[in-house]
């Protein structure tokens, strides 16, 4: 598709209306029988466009939406705006949205627009950063806290592998070094010519030294050896790594303590925000503050987690939630879809029926 907006256009963007910053937990949305697009809003029904949009995202405080003129659109903090012409990639997270085409990069954040890179190569989203490689100026660089951040220049022949958390970068550059960026700071972490095996998430890095196989965490800037051999597998989340010792024991670093999780290895697991959801001998369970909570006593055919919650059909087809360690039923009817999204939960039932459960109560539609 071919890029409609000019630079100055896109430098410009009109119709931005400015948003203070919120945090949110409140938004969901949803396409109803008559093909409206409505957001639900701590509690409030709202129609945006009485047309079937072509796509939507909700993130943690906005719902961003591109209608079928192609016209990308956000709602915030309960006004809605415009955002630009034409487009048709958008990539949204708790606190930002990216969007462009052919190389243009911009980023949506806390209700204003600003070009970043006219020619990106490549890119990811955190939810308070996003890195990207600059083809232009051969650069590698950080947006963060509204500014630019050069991270490596004069790169001949791109950057190599590269993470993002939510409020970190964490990447290896041409020297072979380990480097995070965290808190507006450059941090180098080794050297190695060695492949390195890494995750980030919030606050958090976890990686295998290469040389000595000794499993580390770096959290909040701080290193730590969690292993002196590599665990068989780990994922990152806020504050948190979960990992599978050498041994088959299961652990979880949560806010700078090791805590075990289980004494054998589970058959799968997930970190979601500051989730950990596992499955173990045909159960789901959740590791939530240090404790174990059984979920259901079978595996469901999908789940859904985002920020502290989860939310499965049973075996009937009859929706739950678990969130800050109580687990409820949210519908005694069977549901044909539903969307999670913070604390709010967007379901169907039937055909023309669509119902939000928030904060204990359920809205009809």
């Amino acid at each position: 598709m071919q890029q409609k907006t000019t630079l100055t256009f896109l430098l410009v963007i009109c119709f931005i209306t400015f948003f203070p910053s919120v945090k949110s937990q409140n938004l969901t949305a949803y396409i109803d029988y008559k093909n409206a697009f409505n957001v639900f809003d701590d509690g409030v029904k709202i129609q945006l466009d009485h047309r079937k949009v072509e796509s939507y995202k909700a993130g943690n405080n906005l719902v961003a939406y591109i209608n079928l003129q192609n016209e990308l659109w956000v709602y915030q903090n309960g006004k809605q705006s415009k955002i630009i012409d034409w487009v048709k990639n958008y990539t949204i997270t708790d606190n930002l949205m990216t969007f462009g085409d052919n190389g243009f990069l911009n980023v949506y954040d806390n209700g204003k627009a600003r070009l970043l890179c006219p020619q990106s190569i490549s890119y990811a989203v955190g939810d308070s950063l996003v890195a990207f490689y600059d083809r232009q100026n051969n650069s590698f660089e950080v947006y963060y806290n509204r500014k630019v951040h050069q991270l490596e220049t004069d790169l001949l022949n791109g950057i190599g592998d590269y993470k993002v958390g939510e409020n970190l970068v964490a990447y290896i550059n041409p020297q072979n070094y380990f480097m995070a960026f965290y808190q507006g700071e450059i941090i180098q972490l080794m050297y190695t010519d060695d492949p390195i095996k890494f995750e980030v998430g919030l606050n958090t890095i976890a990686y295998i030294n290469p040389v000595v196989e000794s499993f580390h965490v770096v959290y909040y800037g701080d290193e730590k050896e969690l292993e002196e051999y590599p665990p068989l597998s780990f994922k990152c989340g806020d504050n948190m790594v979960a990992y599978v010792t050498m041994e088959g024991e299961f652990f979880q670093y949560y806010k700078g303590n090791k805590m075990e999780v289980s004494s054998f290895a589970p058959d799968n697991f997930a970190v979601t925000d500051n989730m950990l959801i596992y499955e173990m001998l045909g159960r789901l369970y959740a590791f939530y503050e240090g404790q174990s909570y059984e979920l259901a006593n079978f595996l469901p055919n999908n789940y859904q987690i985002d920020r502290g919650s989860v939310a499965f059909t049973d075996q009937q087809g009859k929706l739950w939630m678990f969130r800050a360690g109580e687990k409820k039923k949210v519908s005694n009817e069977r549901v044909s879809s539903y969307e999670l999204i913070g604390n709010t939960l967007q379901y169907a039932v039937g055909t023309d029926t669509n119902k939000t459960y928030y904060k204990g109560k359920t809205y009809s539609y």
